[in-house]
């Protein structure tokens, strides 16, 4: 049996729309504009290699307003909310580490109350590593 090339994957990902709703948020220290990237053809077979793929540029403008993990939570949300069935929220759990917040994003809570709701645990954990700064 002769292997055959696949046909190039289609990409469901609108850089445009995506972007939109992002600077829609007025997420504080970060701007969002469309793109494309070439994904590289090599060994590793990433999906769409070898393809032009649409892409968000993001650009921290002030960071000591941008708030990094609020800022993904914003991006999975978004992602989640234009894309409920291609993107498989999921595969993120790794980087977000926390049961609550994935099934908060899943059921479609705003982010901002997300990441409120995690106050309490960081003013606990400031709290308790304070006494051992070396530079406080």
């Amino acid at each position: 049996m002769g292997s055959q090339a696949s046909a190039p994957q289609k990409a469901w990902f609108n850089a445009h729309t995506v972007a939109e709703a992002l600077t829609a948020r007025h997420i504080p220290g970060v701007t969002f504009t469309p793109t494309t990237e070439p994904i590289v053809e090599d060994a590793n077979h990433y999906p769409f290699h070898g393809q032009t793929i649409e892409a968000v540029h993001v650009t921290a403008t002030d960071a000591h307003l941008l708030d990094t993990p609020e800022l993904g939570v914003e991006i999975l949300s978004t992602l989640h909310h234009l894309y409920p069935i291609q993107f498989q929220l999921e595969k993120s759990m790794p980087l977000v580490a926390n049961r609550a917040t994935m099934d908060a994003i899943a059921h479609g809570d705003d982010p901002r109350t997300i990441a409120a709701s995690w106050q309490t645990a960081i003013d606990t954990y400031k709290a308790e590593r304070a006494p051992i700064l070396l530079y406080p």
